[in-house]
């Protein structure tokens, strides 16, 4: 991780409980929870006990993204002191259960997402009143059965630490943990119900999820079935659910097609766990503002239209805060070296002001100047091209096609760059091979330059990674107009296949006129492969357009 990174991350406690699982199932009196929590007994029993609830909670009320409001009470300071301390503690005995995610170490939406990604169909449903579900009474019995087997005045105090107007509030540290060791259960009977049916299951607080790779009408209805054109819980699934005291929130019941746009939890999962397009737009929309109406006016208006709910602090959301918070949720979710990120990370990072070796990198500086536009006007005909390590300028053949090789080039072909659109490079075709689509250009020298130009060059990476499922970059200059920033696309290899005998890889980015020749990175920022275009016919003999690249391997036939 870069500074500039780290700058956007929220540091996590990673400290050791001084309370061990093993000293925690041995507390044997409500002394003991007091100690546990360094204090003495009757400190704490003034404060769970005794204490009117309007000075241990404060209540407030947040939108919710679907409608209407969801209610938070936030412990006060000297109650979520000791709540902080029991869910630290309480996070150590816990033994995750597979299906579960949220609120979970090392696990997010994304690690929830992944596991329904490319599935045919995903079956989702939310848990009404999550929180208010679980009552005193259940936390009691919890903590007194196995795998606690805790005295009863023991789990009195702990559940009572815990709850507020008897029930599990939303706002307090020890609720997530405690809904998770309540849903135990709940888990273990949902994972068997899936592995009958086999589908998979997975649970992200009261978000529950089924995905399946079976044919529409094989689709167990156990779990969901079909009337007048709706979708329902199977009985069996609402049994499991009602059984273990909780209900299902039938306006939040939903099946995702094939065809569909698939989500599980707020995530796209159609190929690869990833935030809705909205939402990368509005991330650049903030930035744009902050840019144009500066760090104030941007604050002003931001309290304005944003800031009308009573929250658990007085003090004022910051602006950058909550857009840094927006960012680093893109980066969880795309990753460190995703493109998307780091190139809104890196305008985050300018106008913030930070120290230049504190900023984070334009993600492709390197990339950007080593592309060329070239335009063939021989064939009136537009693509691009890239500096490579070892070799010089590589674009495809079908670019320079009707242009003689080691002849003077000058009023048949523009080679230039997006950025200094006025010079243009002089430039002979070096090498080619029609075979495998590849030509090679080299740089002449310029009127009045001894030695030919010099670029930032790409390095060549190993092309044997290429398989379905690879993450890559595409680079280049489709229907370039003057000014327009290069084309950049994450994408991911679908298939292989053969378009004019060439091996091509298919992926998941359109490439079309004037994107030939440019440069496929891996994520390590090499080139594995160089864009063209094709077709392929489908199962009838109909044409259908393919979007490819040849491997980077190819370039072995121009070598002597």
């Amino acid at each position: 991780m870069d500074a500039g990174t780290q700058t956007l991350t929220t540091m996590t406690d990673t400290t050791q409980p001084e309370v061990t699982k093993e000293q925690f199932l041995a507390l044997g009196t409500a002394q003991d929870v007091a100690a546990m929590l360094g204090m003495t007994y009757a400190q704490l029993a003034k404060l769970i006990y005794n204490t009117p609830n309007q000075y241990k909670y404060k209540k407030f009320a947040i939108n919710k993204k679907s409608g209407g409001e969801r209610v938070i009470h936030a412990p006060r300071r000297a109650l979520k002191e000791i709540q902080r301390k029991l869910s630290k503690i309480l996070y150590e005995v816990y033994e995750q259960k597979a299906p579960a995610h949220g609120f979970c170490k090392d696990r997010s939406v994304v690690s929830n997402a992944s596991q329904h990604l490319s599935k045919k169909y995903i079956f989702n449903i939310d848990l009404s009143d999550f929180f208010g579900a679980i009552h005193f009474g259940r936390i009691r019995n919890m903590f007194m059965k196995k795998p606690y087997e805790l005295p009863y005045e023991v789990s009195t105090v702990l559940a009572n630490i815990c709850i507020h107007n008897k029930v599990l509030p939303q706002g307090a540290p020890t609720s997530p943990i405690i809904s998770n060791m309540i849903a135990r259960k709940l888990d273990s009977n949902l994972s068997k119900l899936a592995h009958k049916n086999y589908a998979t299951y997975t649970r992200y607080a009261d978000d529950i999820s089924f995905s399946f790779t079976c044919s529409f009408r094989r689709l167990p209805k156990a779990i969901v079935y079909e009337e007048d054109g709706e979708f329902f819980p199977g009985h069996e699934l609402a049994h499991i659910i009602h059984s273990n005291g909780f209900s299902i929130n039938e306006s939040k019941v939903r099946l995702c097609k094939n065809g569909q746009r698939k989500e599980v939890t707020g995530l796209t999962v159609n190929k690869f766990p990833n935030v809705k397009r909205a939402f990368v737009r509005q991330i650049s929309s903030m930035l744009y503002a902050w840019d144009k109406h500066g760090a104030e006016a941007t604050q002003k208006h931001f309290i304005e239209i944003y800031y009308h709910k009573q929250r658990a602090s007085d003090a004022e959301p910051r602006f950058e805060n909550v857009l840094k918070g927006k960012i680093n949720y893109l980066r969880m979710v795309r990753g460190d070296n995703d493109p998307i990120y780091r190139k809104l990370a890196y305008r985050y990072s300018v106008l913030a002001g930070m120290p230049r070796e504190y900023l984070i990198q334009e993600p492709h500086e390197k990339v950007y100047d080593s592309l060329f536009i070239i335009d063939n006007h021989i064939d009136i005909r537009q693509g691009t091209g890239f500096y490579l390590d070892g070799y010089g300028l590589v674009t495809n053949n079908h670019v320079v096609q009707n242009l003689e090789q080691d002849s003077d080039l000058t009023g048949l072909i523009d080679v230039y760059q997006f950025n200094d659109l006025e010079k243009k490079y002089p430039v002979r075709i070096l090498k080619r091979s029609v075979k495998n689509d590849i030509a090679l250009l080299s740089f002449d020298n310029l009127e009045g330059e001894d030695e030919p130009p010099k670029f930032r060059q790409l390095d060549i990476g190993d092309p044997y990674i290429l398989k379905t499922g690879v993450k890559l970059t595409v680079f280049g200059f489709p229907k370039y107009a003057p000014r327009n920033d290069p084309y950049v696309a994450e994408c991911y290899v679908t298939h292989k296949s053969k378009y004019l005998g060439l091996n091509m890889y298919n992926v998941t980015a359109t490439i079309t006129d004037g994107n030939s020749g440019g440069p496929i990175l891996n994520e390590a920022g090499n080139v594995v492969g160089i864009a063209t275009a094709g077709s392929e016919a489908d199962e009838e003999g109909n044409e259908t357009t393919s979007h490819g690249f040849i491997s980077i391997d190819a370039l072995s036939c121009l070598e002597d």
